[in-house]
């Protein structure tokens, strides 16, 4: 198993994790009463990587994910602290990669009024250009800033080490190391 997470909420636990079956990378989300009775698992992703997820207000979570079934698409999933999704059974599609781009390096963090804002880095393998792009997505489900996400960066280097997170005004900050003229700065 790998990208193990877990949380409290009361007397209710909550287990995020990922592990390889068969070939097949699962994201499960596992909700259990005091008494250890499995209550749910409501959230399965075949072939998902870099799972990325807050607790939201009320005990709930919102959890991000790279899918490696349509060119390493990004979704999200909102789940209550009762183990309900919201945003659709197999989550809501965040972005596409555009064609022979893939995504990596996903960050999710709260818009502190319910949704949550997504970060990853997008590049191509014969293109030396690296692209970092964040999405908004509100308490309801709902897409902004584009299509594909609001474009931050998208220059010639070596960025890495992304970091996000937001204000108590709905603001997001993204933050990465880069290497440029021969040393590692750090960008915002």
């Amino acid at each position: 198993m790998k990208n193990n997470k877990i949380y409290s909420v009361g007397f209710v636990l909550i287990l995020c994790f990922s592990f390889v079956l068969q070939g097949d990378i699962i994201i499960i989300n596992e909700q259990y009463e005091k008494d250890n009775s499995n209550v749910l698992s409501p959230l399965t992703a075949s072939n998902s990587v870099e799972l990325g997820w807050y607790r939201t207000w009320g005990g709930g979570a919102i959890i991000g994910w790279k899918d490696l079934n349509q060119n390493t698409t990004i979704y999200a999933q909102k789940i209550n602290a009762e183990g309900e999704v919201f945003w659709g059974k197999n989550g809501k599609k965040i972005a596409e990669p555009g064609f022979l781009y893939y995504q990596y390096d996903l960050q999710i963090c709260s818009d502190n009024i319910g949704g949550a804002f997504l970060s990853w880095v997008e590049a191509g393998p014969y293109q030396p250009i690296t692209k970092f792009i964040v999405r908004h997505i509100n308490s309801k489900g709902r897409l902004n800033w584009f299509n594909n996400g609001l474009l931050v960066r998208n220059l010639y280097g070596s960025p890495n080490d992304p970091q996000l997170c937001s204000d108590a005004y709905g603001n997001a900050l993204l933050t990465w190391r880069d290497y440029r003229m021969d040393e590692y700065d750090i960008y915002a």
